[in-house]
């Protein structure tokens, strides 16, 4: 006779907000440093006005997006876009259609998480991304956009864009250091920009530092190279 076995206990399920508040709780200090310091927003106008008048009808808080959001915002984008063409697309054809669709509704996704209430950050601006393709026209949502990316650009760690002050402050500045590390934070574009800049200016120094014999020094010798071969030829004859 078979003895009786004791029952299994169910394996207790950590449900995955508690998973994931328990990996936030590990880390170095630095990371609850991290942790602590509020995300960086703006308040911006919502470009919809008052009937009537010029005046927005309120303002929304924008931040920049964190990376898990950039992700999330590209599956649900996609998986709205793929429910509504039904059809495969095939990877030889244009899929026009499929593409600017997928732009937009990624944009609204984007904005959805990056639109804040002002008074509880906690909350979203807007109640769902279907919610503002429905009530929002396109060119609210392309100003929004617009004022996305200027929030992701100047908030950010990486500099985009810099005026000629600010550009012969990170010259003294890479040359000071000696390395490349302030290079991290500037946008790929600026790196090539800031690179092109600074040598056509040392090319600028070489030349007017060259020594004798440069393009410029010949060509200013020229004439009186000829006028003193012309009077030896002449004294030669008489």
């Amino acid at each position: 006779m078979r003895a009786p076995q004791p029952p299994v206990r169910p394996t207790k399920q950590v449900e995955p907000q508690k998973e994931a508040l328990k990996e936030e709780e590990q880390g170095s200090d630095l990371w609850h440093l991290l942790l602590s310091v509020p995300r960086p927003k703006r308040n911006v106008p919502l470009p919809r006005n008052l009937p009537g008048t010029d005046v927005s009808i309120g303002d929304v808080a924008i931040w920049p997006l964190t990376h898990g959001e950039l992700i999330e915002s590209n599956a649900a984008a996609e998986q709205r876009i793929k429910s509504l063409f039904k059809d495969e697309q095939k990877k030889d054809e244009l899929n026009l259609g499929y593409n600017h669709s997928f732009a937009n509704e990624l944009a609204v996704q984007h904005l959805w998480r990056a639109c804040r209430d002002p008074n509880n950050t906690e909350k979203p601006a807007f109640p769902s991304p279907k919610a503002m393709s429905l009530k929002l026209t396109g060119d609210e949502i392309g100003v929004l956009y617009n004022s996305f990316l200027v929030v992701q650009s100047e908030l950010g760690p990486i500099t985009a864009t810099m005026s000629d002050e600010e550009y012969e402050a990170w010259v003294r500045r890479i040359a000071e250091s000696g390395s490349a590390d302030p290079f991290v934070s500037l946008s790929l574009d600026l790196q090539m920009t800031l690179v092109r800049s600074m040598a056509c200016q040392l090319f600028d120094y070489w030349t007017a530092t060259s020594s004798p014999g440069s393009v410029q020094d010949e060509v200013t010798s020229t004439p009186s190279s000829e006028s003193e071969t012309s009077n030896q030829s002449d004294d030669v004859t008489e």
